[in-house]
């Protein structure tokens, strides 16, 4: 299955943190740094919208309504704070 295939162009809802950790490590890898909030990403042909939800999952973070197990995950590519306005990616 293509990644793009787990984060659907058409919904209007971001999809879960397990859908996105493997596009979000790649565009880490490629990019070396964190996708802005309105960054958009190619993935097999896809045109992914990786800045909104990465923005959505910090704001949830923040406001605590983010669970542990995907705060865990998330925080797992990043050195440091993944929620801060640069957060550096563990890969740099």
């Amino acid at each position: 299955m293509p990644l793009a295939a787990v984060l659907p162009r058409s919904s209007p809802h971001p999809p879960h943190l397990e859908e996105t950790v493997q596009p979000l490590e790649l565009f880490l890898y490629r990019e070396v740094r964190a996708p802005t909030a309105r960054e958009e990403n190619t993935l097999d042909g896809d045109t992914v919208k990786i800045g909104p939800w990465f923005a959505n999952a910090r704001t949830k973070h923040r406001s605590g309504q983010l669970d542990t197990g995907h705060e865990r995950l998330a925080a797992a590519l990043f050195d440091g704070d993944w929620t801060d306005e640069d957060p550096a990616p563990a890969c740099a």
